[in-house]
């Protein structure tokens, strides 16, 4: 996603999982990690930005704000 459609919002859900057949919903509980990469590489990179969730339990409906504030 482009930087200029920030800010926005989005799902998560099995059908975008990111490691073949690691479902999401597999998991008891977990965080979600939102990354601003300058080169669009996926791995870290000196200058990108990001932001990271508290703990997401399982079947939680409520939503997730996430603040991209930590440099790398």
């Amino acid at each position: 996603m482009a930087l200029t459609e920030f800010p926005f919002t989005t799902q998560i859900s099995d059908a975008n999982e990111m490691v073949k057949g690691l479902k999401l919903s597999d998991q008891s509980e977990f965080i979600v990690k939102v990354r601003i990469s300058k080169t669009g590489d996926v791995m870290n990179k000196d200058g990108d930005w990001q932001g990271v969730s508290g703990i997401i339990k399982a079947g939680q409906t409520t939503p997730v704000n996430i603040v991209i504030n930590e440099k790398l």
